[in-house]
């Protein structure tokens, strides 16, 4: 797992598993947000899995899946309000990291480059 900053609350990686969490937490993140569509690949954690584990160490984490398909402005408002319920920082992920970036932008980037 490669964490990325992008700003200070925000930070993308690619596919977290179970033995990921402590260094999740161990950087101050406080909620997690599933970018990846379950079933997407074999083999890939499911998100109930992986929330269970997060709820035990008191982790916020969120599911809001996205395939690449058309981003719409109520994906973007709900990305937006689930970063803002998290009271510290956040981790979106996906396969990569690349789509989680790429949403983040599309629903933050350019209100954060002008603020």
């Amino acid at each position: 797992m490669n964490i990325k900053q992008l700003d200070r609350k925000v930070s993308v990686s690619g596919q977290i598993g179970h033995g990921d969490f402590a260094r999740i937490g161990a950087q101050g993140i406080k909620g997690i947000i599933c970018n990846r569509p379950d079933g997407e690949e074999a083999g890939q954690p499911e998100f109930a899995t992986l929330k269970a584990h997060a709820d035990r160490l008191g982790l916020k984490m969120i599911y809001i899946p996205y395939a690449y398909e058309t981003v719409t402005p109520r994906l973007l408002t709900r990305l937006n309000r689930a970063i803002d319920a998290v009271d510290g920082p956040v981790l979106l992920y996906c396969n990569s990291g690349q789509r989680s970036q790429q949403l983040w932008q599309a629903a933050r980037g350019p209100r954060r480059l002008a603020a």
